[in-house]
């Protein structure tokens, strides 16, 4: 909306002239249901900030991009000092401005002690970056005479527990971890806020007043050689490793990247040289300064990618399709991208895919979150706030008769139709449903944040879903069901004794010896009422249609932030990222094989001949028809007219290793691209190649281990005191216990059972409350009792942590049901008595 304004009149004034500017204004739109609806606009809070034109914006994302596809050449480059001598100089053209506001703020940072001040990056509520300065007598004079304030006291507010972060803009800002939020007060509203006894100081931060000190000794060699680049034999691999260790600070930490200072830097470096580990003796030829200098550049190139990547086609290779890197005779066990002929290595989203290593992981999930924003679909709310809106539908599940003992003893194609999974796919239609459809993410007023795309209804459990019952139907049809009583999923050959990688799971596969007619049949295999078309049908268990279903359910909770704990192998993660596979891969997943065809590949000829049909029949064991036939091998019909065994010539041998290589990392290749394909009905799969394949693995699955210190700094306690003794014994319980009795628990309290990587990504903190119900003196006896969908425990005051660990391992065992009321329906149990 563009508005004339006079520049000496007011907005009704006559004193308009011919030079009024042409000012772009842009102004609300407000929609009301009812004509004598008011609106009413008080006590506003915002920030502003100045953006560039459009002309700026579109230089800055060229030279980003030109940025990203010269980055290998112009990272050093060789020029003459003063003495006429070569040295390395970084080129600024492109990162000189990043690299020196970072430094700028470091500078901030370093030269006054830490309570004295400097400039920290957080991020707001719309999501916005900003500097904050933790300057201590700014933020005294901005708070009340009743209560001064400073930088890192922790409050009371109105909306829990909050860290006064500093100042900006004449205001004081706090950080609410609850919410995992940073929101300012001005000083007026402080003020009142005071005064209703509403503020209150809960722990004053405990650093001492220092005076200020001269620059610290690596920011004075960082700026006074800050273009040098002076870091021989400094290389990718190095700056790969260099990311990881910041995104284990930032985990670490909960932080993003941009909003680590200098010395979360320094000393997450100083706790890497005291151990032995590889990455720890790659960095040791380098000084701190130097290493923090590279820190800096990459910092500065993660900006930059920030805001290239939403301008960027990612689309340069088949998610899901399966490329082999040539095995032939002399395999690496590194694979390398540029390797995978299905990549166009001249466009910039391929170049984003080689330097993937050099992004951070945040800026990635930064990129991830967007996406997933705009990929979402429109839910419109129900007039009432309270009522489900009518485009959420209600799906009834029967987990009692989908117990998993109760399954298994039921044929496969009766046991897909009982199971949760089946229940979801066939009961509820879900894979007929509209993409449009699995994209919602509605979260209601009382369920604390939890997206959803459905409600669910337990038969026969006294529970409403706020959240709890949700993600307990993804962990069972998206996680347990399908790597147990389906066998979408099945072991490796690994699993059959060998030393390592032997609890991961691949692609249940039917042999249907090269016959793609039969295996795309295989995708009607099952009607679309879930029920058998013949005794021969196999169930879930290599089913196309299911293993596409399986796809959309694993989106579905990935959208919705609820990891589910799939064990699968690099064989899955790399072609979904993009990336081509070889002799590792199959290695991971099948030692036995590789170590039989090492041998065979190292063997003379003599050798060869002594025992030529022995390792003919190994050959021929894992070669199909069509590729004994390609090779001009004598057919299994000529030589049993012959009656002699097929020997396979020695000069042959290679080219059959080859052969078995590449079909044994294709074996589940068309069930993983129905897999991809259920996936992207979901998710924008496209952007998966920005990932590693670790990364998109901890993204849909979670951190494989739980971590008891961090589930500890995500915990509040509600009217409970955390030194109390029994709250001091399940923290030493929850230490004792497996990772197996862990997940349980884990699941007991919050229908899931792994846990995000930090602090800052839990979807809510975990509550320890009293045992109210519990009777006086019988705490001994009682169990604990949990609330999925609040993330909530409440815990009797146990008198021992033996006696705390029996009753919470005893509770996650056996509490199979959802019960906050007494539901008198049992439908739910019938025809138990006759299975």
């Amino acid at each position: 909306v563009r508005r004339n304004c006079g520049r000496g009149g007011g907005p009704g004034g006559g004193n308009r002239t011919s030079n009024s500017g042409d000012l772009p204004m842009l102004f609300p739109c407000l929609g009301f249901s009812k004509r004598n609806d008011k609106l009413s606009i008080s006590n506003t809070r915002f920030l502003s900030y100045n953006s560039c034109t459009q002309h700026d914006h579109m230089r800055d994302i060229v030279s980003s991009a030109n940025l990203l596809q010269n980055w290998d050449n112009l990272r050093l480059i060789p020029t003459k000092d003063t003495n006429n001598e070569y040295v390395t100089k970084f080129d600024t053209e492109y990162l000189g401005e990043e690299m020196l506001g970072i430094l700028k703020r470091w500078y901030s940072q370093s030269t006054s002690a830490s309570y004295s001040g400097g400039l920290e990056v957080h991020q707001t509520l719309g999501k916005m970056l900003i500097e904050i300065d933790t300057n201590a007598e700014v933020c005294g004079f901005l708070s009340p005479s009743e209560l001064k304030l400073y930088p890192y006291d922790k409050v009371e507010t109105d909306r829990g527990e909050a860290i006064i972060r500093g100042s900006k803009r004449g205001c004081i800002w706090y950080y609410v971890e609850r919410e995992d939020l940073t929101l300012y007060w001005t000083p007026k509203q402080l003020e009142r806020l005071v005064g209703d006894g509403v503020v209150k100081v809960i722990q004053r931060h405990t650093a001492t007043k220092t005076p200020k000190e001269t620059e610290s000794a690596a920011v004075k060699r960082l700026k006074a050689d800050m273009f040098s680049g002076n870091v021989p034999g400094w290389n990718s691999d190095i700056d790969s490793k260099l990311v990881e260790v910041v995104n284990r600070t930032c985990d670490e930490l909960g932080k993003g990247p941009e909003q680590l200072i200098l010395s979360d830097i320094e000393n997450s470096l100083a706790k890497l040289g005291e151990t032995n580990s590889l990455v720890a003796k790659q960095f040791s030829g380098w000084s701190t300064e130097s290493i923090l200098y590279r820190f800096l550049a990459l910092l500065a190139l993660n900006l930059r990618v920030r805001r290239l990547l939403p301008f960027v086609d990612l689309r340069y290779s088949t998610p899901g399709a399966v490329s082999v890197v040539p095995t032939y005779s002399k395999h690496a066990f590194a694979t390398s991208l540029a390797s995978c002929g299905c990549i166009e290595s001249s466009s910039l989203g391929y170049r984003i895919g080689v330097l993937r290593g050099l992004l951070f992981t945040r800026t990635k999930f930064r990129f991830w979150d967007e996406l997933i924003t705009a990929t979402t679909t429109y839910t419109e709310l129900s007039a009432d706030e309270y009522e489900n809106p009518p485009d959420i539908p209600t799906i009834k599940i029967n987990r009692i008769r989908a117990g998993e003992h109760r399954l298994l003893g039921l044929p496969p194609q009766d046991r897909l139709r009982r199971s949760v999974f089946g229940q979801l796919m066939f009961d509820a239609n879900m894979h007929q449903w509209d993409p449009v459809r699995l994209r919602r993410s509605y979260s209601h007023i009382q369920d604390a944040g939890q997206k959803r795309c459905f409600f669910v209804k337990f038969v026969s459990e006294g529970v409403d879903d706020h959240g709890g019952p949700y993600r307990a139907v993804f962990q069972l049809a998206a996680e347990e069901e399908p790597a147990g009583s389906l066998h979408i999923l099945v072991p490796s050959p690994n699993a059959d004794g060998a030393m390592q990688n032997s609890d991961k799971m691949m692609f249940a596969t039917h042999d249907y010896g090269g016959d793609e007619a039969k295996m795309k049949k295989n995708v009607e295999n099952i009607p679309d009422d879930g029920k058998s078309a013949s005794q021969e049908q196999d169930g879930a268990s290599g089913n196309l249609q299911c293993a596409n279903f399986f796809g959309k359910l694993v989106g579905i909770a990935t959208r919705h932030e609820i990891n589910v704990a799939l064990n699968l192998p690099a064989l899955v993660w790399r072609p979904l990222t993009g990336l081509p596979v070889g002799w590792k891969e199959l290695h991971e997943i099948d030692s036995f094989t590789t170590l039989s065809l090492r041998q065979i590949e190292i063997l003379s000829k003599e050798e060869w001949e002594s025992s030529a049909d022995v390792w003919s029949e190994v050959i021929l064991s894992k070669l199909p028809p069509s590729k004994i036939t390609k090779l001009g091998i004598v057919t299994t019909s000529d030589a049993a007219a012959a009656d002699e065994s097929i020997v396979i010539p020695y000069e042959l041998r290679l080219q059959c290793v080859e052969y078995i290589v590449e079909e044994s990392l294709k074996k589940g290749s068309k069930y993983l691209e129905e897999f991809t394909k259920g996936l992207a009905d979901v998710l924008p799969v496209e952007a998966f190649t920005i990932f590693t394949p670790t990364e998109l693995e901890t993204l849909i699955c979670g951190e494989p281990e739980i971590d008891v210190e961090l589930l500890k700094r995500a915990t509040v306690y509600e009217d409970v005191d955390e030194n109390a003794p029994h709250v001091g014994y399940f923290w030493e319980a929850l230490k004792e216990m497996t990772q197996e009795q862990l997940a349980k628990f884990i699941n007991f309290v919050c229908a899931r059972s792994r846990l995000p990587s930090s602090v800052d990504k839990f979807p809510m903190n975990f509550k320890i409350q009293p045992a109210t119900s519990v009777k006086e003196g019988d705490d001994d006896t009682a169990l604990p009792k949990s609330q999925t969908c609040f993330f909530s425990l409440a815990l009797p005051k146990y008198s021992s942590k033996d006696i705390c660990l029996a009753k919470i391992l005893y509770a996650a065992d056996n509490c199979n049901t959802m019960e906050d009321y007494d539901e008198h329906e049992a439908g739910g149990f019938a025809l138990l008595n006759t299975e």
